[in-house]
């Protein structure tokens, strides 16, 4: 029996019957789900979902590609499936509002989220202490006076410098210029209860509702 344990995130237009697809998809594959939230936007009228399980099986992962793409083609959906135990690296952009991010370096800092903070960036100074009392670089990006496209690219930069897999956009909003920053709809773009999994790739999470820039 394998001891590996896998997440998967998706994101898809809301219907009837995904959450009990995916527990299917799981069980049929050989998995034992863990632990699994979802949340509805009815606003975008979309449907976002998080699920932890068990391979019993020991299959390569290609396997379990194999088993949710017929799944996602059927729903519409955007996924990613990776291995619980990879320690991601993490970007935290913040805003003016702080709280979010106190609260993630702290998480961090005790050890309740298994990745890897290695920057903080904003558009302002005001949390710069903050992040040097963790030991945490601090970026700063283009003021709120740039063109929003000039901040995402900045943030972007940042993101390729330091091999980020993880953007948490912590009461930050990213401008309308690239899309792997902004998509209501998308799987780059997920909620609060997602937030301590750090279960997202290469993608951005929000900690609440995207407000200052």
């Amino acid at each position: 029996m394998s001891d590996r344990e896998l997440i998967v995130t998706l994101s898809c237009p809301d219907r009837r019957g995904i959450v009990y697809a995916v527990a299917r998809t799981i069980a049929e594959g050989g998995g034992n789900i863990v632990d699994s939230h979802q949340f509805g936007d009815p606003d975008a009228s979309a449907f976002f979902m998080r699920v932890h399980f068990a391979d019993e099986t020991g299959a390569p992962l290609e396997t379990w590609h194999d088993a949710f793409g017929p799944l996602a083609d059927e729903y519409g959906m955007r996924w990613e499936l990776h291995d619980a135990g990879h320690r991601q690296r993490v970007l935290v952009a913040v805003s003016r509002e702080g709280h979010c991010l106190n609260d993630l370096l702290c998480r961090w800092q005790t050890g309740a989220l298994a990745a890897d903070i290695v920057g903080v960036a904003s558009t302002y100074r005001d949390f710069e202490a903050l992040a040097t009392g963790y030991r945490v670089p601090y970026h700063l990006l283009p003021d709120s006076d740039a063109p929003a496209v000039d901040r995402d690219a900045a943030l972007l930069t940042l993101v390729e410098e330091h091999r980020i897999e993880l953007v948490i956009l912590a009461r930050y909003i990213a401008g309308a210029g690239d899309g792997r920053l902004r998509d209501p709809g998308g799987a780059c773009h997920q909620y609060p209860p997602f937030v301590p999994s750090l279960v997202q790739r290469g993608a951005a999470l929000c900690t609440g509702p995207m407000t200052g820039g």
